[in-house]
């Protein structure tokens, strides 16, 4: 890892890994065809590798019933839809539990034109906002790429925590 950070919506601090530089909104507006401010990304253009933290704030009471595990479920069949036509697998749940926080996550992968990419997502909840980070790269490189994402998860500090 490295000594920089990137804050995320001043609550959540990661470390920015080696090789990866902070992606732009046009950047981001461009990957994603959407102008979702409420979005960070970094990436490595060498590596081919993104990971992106995006972020929504939900009202308290629907904040407090939400199970992390069922929010989970639903962005998973959402990016499910989103990949339809690109050869979307989905590739099972998993937890992280760091000793900042719990995230409930899962694997997926599709293809882009020739090339196969594989990605995974997490989700955690932080007061009344909902965080999902994604790392998504070359599925050659998957087990690199996870292992990367594992040392960025373990790395976030969450500003009151």
């Amino acid at each position: 890892m490295t000594d920089k950070t990137m804050n995320i919506n001043e609550t959540l601090t990661i470390a920015v890994p080696e090789g990866f530089q902070s992606m732009s909104r046009e950047e981001l507006k461009k990957l994603y065809q959407d102008g979702n401010p409420d979005r960070r990304g970094i990436w490595d253009k060498d590596r081919h590798v993104i990971i992106t933290v995006s972020w929504k704030q939900y009202p308290a009471l629907l904040s407090a019933l939400a199970d992390l595990k069922a929010v989970a479920r639903r962005n998973q069949q959402l990016t499910e839809k989103g990949y339809s036509g690109h050869d979307y697998t989905f590739g099972g749940f998993f937890t992280v539990s760091t000793d900042s926080v719990k995230m409930e996550g899962y694997r997926f992968s599709y293809r882009l034109g020739s090339i196969q990419q594989s990605g995974e997502t997490v989700l955690m909840k932080h007061r009344r906002t909902i965080y999902s980070i994604t790392c998504v790269g070359r599925e050659e490189n998957a087990d690199r790429d996870s292992k990367a994402f594992r040392e960025i998860l373990d790395s976030i500090r969450v500003e009151g925590a």
